[in-house]
């Protein structure tokens, strides 16, 4: 699995074309409308930065096209080999812990755990915090 860490490195606040949406969504797994939302929430000021996990099953050419429409948008690129299965591990713990306590009716430590999570860049696959 790589990471890939999105800089906007534009002067201004970004209004993204659609290319840019549909590579967040290539990269990402998410829907177009998650894509966007993913954007709007995270990238749309100017230095701001965020980084999303790429599944094994993408291909190499959809990786550097999604790359190429990023970059000619002033969304700078650091990609990352993300191999730690220990790191991993955490992260779907972490979830379970989540599940466990949104079951109980525990919202506030739910969120404080999808904060954990979105600290260290985990894609949120399952959770939201405007959920709950």
């Amino acid at each position: 699995m790589k990471a890939i860490t999105l800089t906007n490195v534009s002067t201004k606040i970004q209004n993204f074309p659609a290319s840019v949406i549909i590579a967040i969504r290539n990269l990402s797994g998410y829907t177009l409308v998650e894509s966007k939302e993913f954007l709007d929430r995270y990238l749309l000021q100017p230095g701001s930065t965020k980084t999303i996990d790429v599944g094994d099953g993408v291909s190499t050419a959809t990786i550097t096209n999604a790359i190429r429409d990023l970059v000619e948008n002033d969304i700078a690129i650091n990609v990352v080999e993300n191999t730690s299965n220990a790191r991993k591990n955490l992260f779907k713990e972490i979830e379970q812990l989540i599940t466990f306590a949104t079951t109980a009716g525990e919202y506030d430590i739910a969120k404080s755990l999808l904060s954990v999570l979105d600290l260290y860049n985990h894609k949120i696959t399952h959770y939201d915090v405007k959920e709950l």
